[in-house]
């Protein structure tokens, strides 16, 4: 039975509650065995097959089988026993002991000697097992079949027909086990696999009785049909592949691989990712795999430093039914790539600040000065740093530790190095290649100095920049201006002067419109009246088509049943005639249509013509529902003034929907003994439509068993019932499948049946439909209907990648591809057709469209602008791949668009910056030394990576060689010693220029003063470079130059342009030409003329040479009268020179023609003549002569004279080469030159040539040469008898019995003559004899062969050898023959049988017993002798059970012990024996063993139910495990006694036989012990007792019972201020006694802290560090406490808490401010002192605070630098200025001092101050003070006049520009030079201007002059884009009327002005209409063409 049959149900069989089953953990288990057949449905109370049962895998052979089951049941324990009879059915087939079968007969066997075969043995019982043999057909054997005692079947084969070793040596049977089930199964020697054979060529022959037997034959050919047999396989095991990190997404990883042997389907392997998550995230997100091949591919960049390694799971599915599918691990490992550079941690500049270290002048040799810390974020290798000083102030005094970054004193510091010192450290890692990171170590050797902070913040500014710019900026773009409007002159000049001949060369009747770019014009219609002229716009590259419809350019409109039906205002008129609105107010008052209580817009109004529209798709189900009215409620709504109008829209259902089942397979169980016309319901088909939509009816698939009864509901709905019309019978069929088909009532009928179609899969059905009678025999029909499914569009479309990535650079090309994108639609044309856009979004605020575009037909994306790198780096958008079904399907696609960056941006100058228009200036000491610092330049750059490292250079300066600028600092120094010749203003232009390729650059100007005596000198800031104002005023004067030169020139060109345009008839123009060639656009060539008119069959017809399309220029007929339209190109050159006026053309293309012509014909000719003398070449060379000669002739013989024969002179032979030529290596004959014979070269043996062939020839040629020819020369080869027959064999053996009948025959090998004919074998003879004759008989090859005939019976006794003579004769002369000796061995024949001495033989033996124990020993007697009487035994019937326990000798028939002896596994074994003596003959007996049963099975503790564990606070009395014990053992052996461990908190309680309860017994601790290893012990009664153990590990889970708990309550932390964010301050721990997640502990801090605590620290949850969260000031704050709350993860959750007090020690971190005096720029106070100052007169005080405390708050004060080193002091402590000597007269009166400030920290802190003094009772004026000016003040005026000439240029510029374009519009607007109008008529262009004595015509053959077209078509266009013009004349009908009545001539008249029309009677000039003038033009001579053009 299948898994989840019902056997019965047990709840309701034994009374119980089904509700309760699953409380009371109801279960089934089996008594004795550990398998789960049976199971309990909780659900239901049913008993279900849980598994296969195998009667005979259960039973084996016992006729009855009964499966002990046991229901347990819990709370409390009940225990219900369940017998179930297993009943067999025919499950298996019969199977033989071995495949194949040998038996050895002699042939001298009687007939009607028996061969016992092997028994077969059938699993199956009864009825159902072996019940028969069935024998194959044959013409030797018949099979007789026996019973056993036993009731088993064997089988004998019988002799019929005696055997011949010499025709058949070997027989093969085929014997087939058939047993009695139904249907009946059975066995032949032979499985089918298709895999191993998959086709079989089997022939069946059928042979009568008769005399002689006759037979017909037939071959089958049979194959293999296969079943999913085999699962895919792997190639291997496990796979690994190793990925670098930072791959490519969709870069290949490894390629899987399996294998599945079987066909087709079958084998096809598909491959899938298992679900699973990799660290959280879905496999998928990692990897993707192609379910086709088994590569797998990346999804996205792994990265090292996240994981390091993942397994995922691949599974190989075949696509069989079911499928077999096998997994295999795949492992991932990510290797390190050296991706992350060093990250240097220390230094680290703090804002724009640079952290700088002192050294102490003092410093020896290897001092430590600081220490360079960096870190890599890669592994291995990758992260090894090393350390090296690229640059340094001073190379050679300190050095850095290779793998330590130590910076130590190299040697030691002397006065002459430089106070300053920096730094350049590049830090490396080991990586391939190498990353590294370089930083700047600043330092300052000092005692006194620990910091100088006015040293690092030296700026200046540049001046003048900003102004620069300003001019530069509006140079450009007056230039810019001036330089596009030129252009723009140029080319409005040129193309107004060429556009009667760029645009129409001949009468055109309207003007060519301007159309957008990619668009095209299309103007007229082919034969309608040119009352439907419209403006089409066709975009080239649209891939839909795009109208634009205009109104018709003439007031005579079509009538409106014609072509378009009703004109615009017509349809205006009928919609708005239903509400009387006005269908011009609708946009005004802002009409829309809402629908009623929904959000959706179902319709809307289009606001040009008032029309009511469908907005959106309208589904009546989906409205409405079932409901039989559907009424849409609508709204139209005007405003101003409010008006509201409801529409009222009933919705009719169509047919859309097809009916539907609830499920797609219905099942039905049916028993096979329900009765004839049994009804069986199925599930109601539901339909969304309504009426007569709806479901109708239901078909029934064809079937011979069932029929279909459909009834109604009272509702009307329809269901169906399957009546049972025959029997079911589920031997012959177990299932039954059926097509049951729900079909509405719509047209087209819609049906739904339980099967789906899928074109995908299948897209073409042939259906045979067969239609047979029930007469005798049966006749039946069948027709073969191709079914194409049609397709639907059920697939999306589905993109190559889940996610695609793209990288672009900056500054890119618009228009630029950006990626290819691609989805695929397995569905078809129209649905599988796929459209891509880009889905709606923003990307920084501006929507995605702004970015990017995309193809819609192929999915390329473009750049729709510029990208720039420093605004965004990347940004995200979506593409939605769209098909053309209806309705559409779509899916998205993430791409992402990388932006790498671009050298695009030059660095920027931070410093020196402009302020204003003044310039900072830097002071210069004099006394400055080589290597001091002056000042610093800072600049950044915009771009990243090389792009902005910076380079610094000076490109001008005023003293070349005084000073020098780092290349990567920026800072500038002195090179050499001032000296005091040199220049006190020194100014340098310094250049900054980045690492880009192409590099960028900026410039900026640093302002140096040279001076000891004033430290700051405010005015002089202002002072500018000449230079600058020198390239500046350069600059201005270019500039003015510029723009006057280029005024200039335009004004000449003007006017020249003006001369040129009244030169203009004499300058197109000169001479005669046929007609102006028509300009065309661009990639556009003209079409004129319509196909079967007149005169419009002369072309110019032009090809572009690089078009990939037709681009022709179809131009006008050059003359009126034109040659007929049947005689296009068949006129002479002649002909077209008169009709074209001297053409050359049509000359050159006639000759052409005529050469082509001629080349062809002569190719034709060629061609033939060669042909020709091949054929005769051949006929020449043809000739044969036939000789026949017989073989073996001696060489040299004469075989004739084939010169005679060929008619040839034999004196000719040599002079003309003559030989003779065979095909082969031997040259069989010669060529006599001498006498012309033909002589034998070669031996000829006719034998060796041709075998047995009747015909024997040999083909020669002879060849002679100038002139060559060939003869066929024929030799025939007789044969001559030169061979005699021969035997195979001299010696013939025959070994017959001496059983043998008389007559029997016996072939003989025949002897072979290679000779033909009557010289070949005729006949054999055999010598005289008693007991043998010859017959010769003939093979199907009329060869003879001899066979010997019995004629006497042979007698072994009196003869036992007989020695026969044959010979073999031919029929040649003279006779030859040949001989062989027969030799016949007489055999002896088996008479007689083996017997047993007893028919059954009876033993017993213990279970157990040692191998190669004896059991019993058999005798069996032959009473023959020799080989017959040698009696050979074997086992030939041994059952399942006792293969291979017993081994019986085959001599001495004693039967032993091989095998283990099981009394539990069989009681009895019975054993067929079979003894055989060497003729075959054999018999049975029956071998019966009784096996004793010991104590040899322990007791089996099998558990039942367990739980692996058990809470800590259970209750006494729990159930921990169910126990059921068993023996094997019968008797006192099986009887049982159970214990356990003592002193453990556990009993055993068994209420129920052999089954125990494993309950506590007292209170659990899992702190204390958390598991118990309880060991169950039980013991039989057996002797000696046998015991089994079992352990059951009981695991105690906890409890959240125990809070975490702190070692302390509280704790104290010291932590010095300015420490970084992330500090490590404190680290708690808490610990809790429980386990796993109760003992997972989450730190935080307590809810109660104050927010400032709070905000100060942070607390890490998984381990309890405690972080800062801010670095602190010891200022502001020196203490705080907060609160640490630890809880763990139980439920409820307990938590503990404690105390942390953190103390801030203070640091050295604030410097000294200075108070007074006061500093800062602008300040410049003076302090002053009198001359007559004694000693100690204090000066001034200077006073400063720290705002640290402790030591680091005290102040001491130096004087470091003072204009009088020893005039002034300044005390330690107090910072009072004294004086230390008396002032002189030779002091300077202006005093500087520099006073130095510095507190007490380790690290001191200093600031400076500068305190001015003025020495003098009264202060007098300073006058050098005011004696700085600007040299450059000169040129500011000339500045300002360049600028304002500059301005006024530019003015005069612009408005000449304004001037120029408004006379052009007014002249456009007056002008009659293009076209004029009329108020009833479109406008007309004027005449083009011909050359003198030509004339335009433009007529067209059999149309008046209405359709003329200008036609273009694009040369590189995909499609076709046509502009039509419409027709000149207004009344086209009219005119056309009029020119046929007067028959109208255009003639030429050869003076006069007037232009008219005269008619052929002569009469006056008729007038013309007035648009009728480009169509009529006569153009007079030379003399007057200037009067006819005025």
């Amino acid at each position: 039975m299948k898994r989840g049959s019902v056997i019965g149900n047990i709840a309701k069989d034994l009374g119980l509650d089904v509700k309760r089953l699953s409380a009371r953990r109801a279960r089934v288990d089996a008594e004795g065995s550990s398998r789960r057949c049976c199971d309990i449905d909780l659900q239901t109370g049913d008993l279900i097959v849980a598994e296969r049962m195998d009667r005979e895998e259960i039973c084996g052979q016992d006729p009855s089988c009964l499966l002990n089951l046991e229901l347990i049941l819990e709370n409390p324990l009940e225990l219900h026993r369940i017998v179930t009879d297993i009943r067999d059915i025919n499950d298996n087939s019969p199977t033989f002991p071995k495949k194949v079968i040998t038996l050895e007969i002699r042939e001298s066997a009687v007939k009607g000697a028996r061969f016992p075969v092997e028994e077969a043995h059938d699993s199956d019982i009864g009825q159902n097992s072996l019940q028969s043999y069935k024998l194959e057909h044959n013409e030797h054997f018949d099979l007789a079949v026996h019973s056993r005692p036993n009731g088993g079947k064997y089988a004998e084969i019988v002799l019929q027909r005696e055997l011949d070793r010499e025709k058949e040596t070997e027989v093969t049977l085929v014997l087939t086990a058939v047993d009695g089930g139904f249907p009946p199964k059975s066995v032949t020697n032979g499985e089918l696999d298709r895999e191993a054979v998959s086709e079989y060529n089997i022939t069946i022959s059928a042979s009568d009785h008769g005399l002689p037997r006759l037979s017909s034959s037939i071959t089958l050919q049979l194959s293999v049909s296969d079943v999913n047999d085999n699962p895919p396989v792997f190639d291997e095991q496990s796979y690994s592949a190793s990925v670098a990190e930072n791959n490519k997404p969709g870069s290949s990883v490894i390629s899987v691989r399996a294998r599945d042997p079987d066909w087709r389907q079958n084998g096809t392997v598909f491959y899938s990712l298992l679900s699973g998550e990799i660290s959280g995230v879905a496999v998928s997100s990692f990897l993707s795999l192609n379910g086709d091949t088994g590569v797998i591919h990346a999804v996205r960049s792994f990265d090292y430093e996240q994981f390091r390694s993942f397994k995922v799971q691949v599974v190989a599915r075949d696509n069989g039914s079911p499928p077999l599918s096998s997994n295999v691990t795949v492992s991932v490992l990510i290797t390190d790539e050296n991706d992350n550079s060093p990250q240097i941690l220390y230094p680290a500049p703090t804002g724009n600040s640079f952290m700088t270290e002192m050294v102490p002048k003092a410093a020896h040799a290897g001092s430590l000065v600081s220490k360079v810390i960096a870190v890599d974020a890669d592994s291995g290798q990758n992260a090894w740093l090393s350390y090296q000083i690229l640059k340094s102030t001073d190379p050679g005094l300190f050095t850095i530790g290779v793998h330590s970054g130590e910076i130590r004193v190299q040697r030691d510091i002397s006065e002459s190095d430089t106070m300053k010192q920096n730094l350049v450290i590049s830090v490396k890692d080991n990586g391939q290649p190498s990353l590294s990171t370089t930083c700047v170590v600043y330092l300052l050797i000092s005692d006194n100095l620990a910091e100088v902070p006015h040293l690092k913040d030296m700026s200046y500014e540049e001046s003048n920049s900003k102004l620069t710019s300003y001019l530069i900026i509006a140079l450009v773009s007056v230039s810019t201006f001036f330089l596009t409007f030129i252009i723009l002159i140029v080319a409005v000049r040129f193309c107004r002067r060429r556009k009667p001949r760029l645009l129409f060369d001949g009468a055109v009747a309207i003007p060519s419109a301007y159309f957008p770019p990619n668009y095209a014009e299309v103007d007229g219609t082919g034969t309608l009246r040119s009352s439907y002229n419209y403006d089409a716009y066709l975009t080239t590259g649209s891939r839909t088509s795009d109208f634009k419809f205009a109104r018709s350019y003439n007031d005579v409109s079509m009538p409106a049943d014609q072509t378009l039906k009703m004109s615009a205002n017509e349809i205006k008129e009928h919609q708005a005639k239903d509400l009387g609105l006005d269908v011009k107010r609708l946009s005004a008052r802002r009409a829309r249509v809402d629908a009623e209580g929904s959000s959706r817009r179902c319709c809307e109004i289009d606001l040009q013509t008032g029309d009511l529209i469908v907005a959106e798709r309208m589904d009546r189900e989906e409205i409405c529902g079932q409901d039989p009215s559907c009424l849409l409620n609508l709204e139209l709504i005007l405003e101003n003034p409010l008006e509201l109008h409801r529409i009222v829209t009933d919705i009719r259902d169509i047919n859309d929907n097809s009916p539907t089942f609830p499920k797609k397979v219905i099942t039905l169980e049916i028993h096979e003994s329900a009765d004839k016309g049994a009804r069986f319901p199925v599930e109601e088909a539901h339909d969304s439509d309504i009426g007569q939509n709806s479901l109708q009816s239901y078909t029934l698939e064809h079937n011979e068993h069932f029929d279909l009864a459909v009834h109604s509901r009272p509702n009307g709905g329809k269901y169906a019932e399957i009546v049972l019309q025959r029997e079911l019978d589920r031997e012959k069929e177990t299932e039954v499948t059926l097509v049951l088909t729900a079909v509405d009532g719509g047209f087209p009928p819609k049906s739904v049946t339980n099967g789906e179609l899928d074109r995908e899969a299948v897209s073409e059905y042939n259906i045979t439909i067969s239609a047979s009678d029930h007469g005798l025999p049966r006749l039946s029909s069948s027709i073969t209907l191709q079914l194409s499914v049609s397709d639907v569009n059920d697939n999306p479309p589905v993109f190559d990648e889940q996610s695609y990535s793209a990288s672009v650079a900056e500054n890119n090309k618009p228009g630029s591809s950006v990626i290819s994108v691609r989805a695929r639609d397995p569905d078809w044309r129209q649905n599988g057709t796929v459209f891509y856009s880009l889905l709606s979004g923003e990307i920084s605020g501006v929507p995605v469209s702004s970015f990017l575009s995309i193809n819609g037909d192929t999915g390329v994306i473009h750049a729709v602008r510029s990208f720039d790198y420093e605004q965004f780096r990347s940004f995200k958008v979506q593409v939605v791949a769209r098909d053309n079904g209806s309705p559409p399907l779509s899916s998205n696609v993430t791409v992402s668009v990388l932006i790498t960056d671009e050298n695009d941006n030059s660095p920027q100058i931070l410093y020196p910056a402009p302020t204003g228009n003044s310039f900072m200036t830097e002071m210069v000491p004099k006394a400055a030394h080589a290597g001091s610092l002056v000042s610093k330049v800072i600049a950044v750059d915009a771009d990243s990576g090389q792009n902005a490292w910076l380079s610094y250079q000076i490109l001008k300066s005023t003293d070349p060689g005084l000073f020098t600028i780092g290349v990567h600092s920026g800072e500038i120094r002195v090179q050499r010693d001032i000296s005091e010749s040199v220049t006190m203003k020194q100014n340098l232009i310094i250049s900054v220029k980045d690492n880009g390729q192409p590099s960028l650059s900026t410039t900026c100007a640093v302002y140096l003063l040279i001076s000891d005596n004033l430290a700051e000198v405010p005015h002089l800031k202002d002072m500018s470079y000449e230079e600058s104002n020198s390239k500046l005023t350069s600059y201005l004067i270019i500039a003015l130059v510029s723009v006057s030169t280029f005024f200039l020139t335009f004004i000449i060109l003007i006017v020249a342009v003006r001369f040129c345009r009244r030169r203009k008839p004499r300058l197109l123009f000169d001479g005669a030409v046929a007609i102006p060639s028509a300009y065309f656009p661009p990639n556009y060539a003209e079409v004129d003329g319509t196909g079967t008119l007149r005169s419009s069959y002369n072309y110019d017809t032009y090809l572009t040479t690089g078009s990939r399309t037709s681009d022709f220029k179809f131009a006008r007929s050059y003359n009126d009268v034109t040659m007929p339209a049947d005689q296009t190109l068949k006129m002479s050159a002649n002909e077209i020179k008169e009709h074209q006026g001297g053409n050359e053309g049509g000359s050159t293309a006639s000759t052409l023609r005529r050469q082509c012509t001629h080349g062809k014909r002569c190719a034709k000719s060629e061609m033939a003549l060669c042909c020709f003398v091949v054929v005769l070449l051949l006929c020449a060379a043809f000739g044969e002569v036939r000789y026949s000669i017989p073989e073996e002739m001696r060489r040299g013989s004469v075989i004739g004279n084939v010169a005679k024969d060929l008619a040839l002179d034999v004196a000719e032979l040599v002079a003309r080469g003559a030989r003779v030529v065979s095909e082969g290596k031997l040259q069989y004959c010669d060529l006599s030159l001498k006498s012309g014979f033909l002589m034998v070269g070669e031996r000829i043996d006719r034998e060796e040539l041709c075998a047995q062939l009747s015909a024997c020839v040999l083909q020669f040629q002879m060849l002679l040469e100038n002139p060559l020819k060939v003869y066929s020369i024929v030799l025939d080869i007789q044969d001559i008898n030169d061979n005699s027959p021969v035997f195979p064999n001299k010696d013939i053996e025959l070994k017959i019995a001496e059983s043998t009948s008389p007559g029997r025959r016996f072939p003989i090998s025949s002897a072979q003559d290679p000779d033909i004919g009557p010289n070949s074998l005729q006949t054999y003879k055999l010598d005289d004899n008693d007991y043998f004759t010859l017959d010769i008989n003939l093979r199907p090859g009329a060869n003879k062969y001899p066979e010997l005939i019995l004629r006497k019976a042979l007698d072994r006794e009196t003869k036992t050898e007989l020695s026969l003579t044959i010979s073999g004769i031919d029929g040649g002369k003279p006779i030859r023959s040949g001989t062989a000796l027969i030799r016949i061995h007489v055999l002896d024949a088996n008479d007689n049988s083996p017997v047993f001495s007893h028919n059954t033989y009876k033993a017993t033996v213990f279970e157990n017993c040692a191998v190669n124990t004896l059991v019993a020993k058999l005798n069996a007697t032959d009473l023959d002798e020799g080989a017959y009487g040698e009696v050979m035994y074997s086992f030939s019937d041994v059952a399942d059970k006792s293969k291979g326990i017993f081994h019986i000798n085959s001599k001495s028939g004693e039967v032993r012990v091989v095998g283990a002896v099981n009394y539990e596994e069989a009681r009895l074994h019975e054993i067929d024996v079979q003894a055989i003596d060497g003729g075959g003959q054999s018999s049975h007996c029956k071998l019966i063993i009784e096996v004793i049963d010991v104590n040899d099975n322990a007791p089996v503790i099998t558990v039942k139910s367990s739980s692996p564990s058990v809470t800590e606070d259970a209750p006494s009395g729990t159930m921990v495990a169910l126990l059921n014990i068993y023996d094997e053992d019968s008797g006192d052996s099986g009887q049982l006694t159970c214990l356990i461990s003592e002193n453990i908190p556990f009993k055993l309680i068994s209420q129920v036989k052999n089954y125990y309860m494993l309950v506590t017994d007292g209170r659990l601790d899992r702190e204390t012990l958390p598991g118990f290893n309880i060991t169950v012990t039980a013991t039989d009664a057996g002797f000696p007792p046998l015991s089994s153990r079992k352990i059951i590990n009981i695991t105690i889970s906890d409890i959240n019972d125990n809070c975490p708990v702190f070692p302390q309550s509280l704790y104290t932390a010291h932590i010095a201020e300015n420490q970084p964010r992330g500090s490590s301050v404190i680290a708690v721990r808490a610990a809790d006694r429980d386990a796993a997640r109760n003992a997972r502990i989450l730190y935080s801090l307590a809810d109660g802290a104050s927010h400032e605590a709070s905000s100060l620290v942070s607390i890490n949850a998984e381990t309890g560090d405690i972080f800062t969260s801010r670095p602190y000031d010891y200022e502001q704050s020196g203490y705080f406490q907060i609160h640490v709350i630890a809880t763990d993860g139980g439920t409820p959750s307990l938590a503990g808490n404690c105390t942390v007090k953190v103390f801030i020690r203070d640091q050295n971190d604030n410097p000294p401010v200075v108070l007074y005096p006061a500093q800062g720029p602008g300040v410049a106070g003076s302090d002053m002192v009198p001359k007559a100052a004694p000693t100690g007169y204090l000066v001034t005080k200077v006073v400063a605070v720290d705002a640290d405390s402790g030591h680091n708050a005290w102040l001491s004060y130096r004087i470091v630098n003072a204009s009088e080193p020893h005039l002034f002091v300044v005390g330690l402590h107090s910072g009072e200025i004294r004086t230390l000597r008396p002032i002189l007269e030779e002091d300077d009166p202006k005093q500087t001092l520099v006073i130095v400030v510095k507190d007490n920290g380790p690290e001191a802190q200093s600031a400076t101050a500068t305190v001015n003094i003025v020495i003098g009772d009264l202060l007098p004026v300073i006058a050098e003070l005011a004696d700085y000016s600007e040299d450059g003040n000169g040129n500011n005026n000339f500045t300002l006049y360049l600028i304002i000439a500059l301005a006024v240029v530019s003015a005069l510029f612009l408005a000449l520009i304004g001037a120029v374009t408004y006379l052009k519009l007014c002249k456009r607007k007056y002008s009659g030079l293009l076209f004029r109008t009329s108020d009833s008529g479109p406008p007309v262009f004027s005449t083009a201007y011909f050359p003198p004595d030509y004339n335009e015509s433009s007529r067209a053959g059999t149309l008046q002059r209405d359709y003329r077209f200008n036609s273009y078509r694009t040369t590189g266009s995909c499609k076709s884009e046509f502009r039509y013009m419409c027709g000149v004349d207004r009344d086209t009908l009219k005119t056309s009327a009029i020119a046929l009545a007067r028959k109208e001539t255009l003639m030429r008249v050869t003076g006069g002005n007037d232009v008219g029309m005269l008619p052929s009677s002569g009469t006056e000039p008729q007038s013309r209409h007035p648009y009728q003038a480009s169509e009529h033009i006569i153009l007079h001579s030379s003399q007057s063409s200037s009067a006819s053009n005025e």
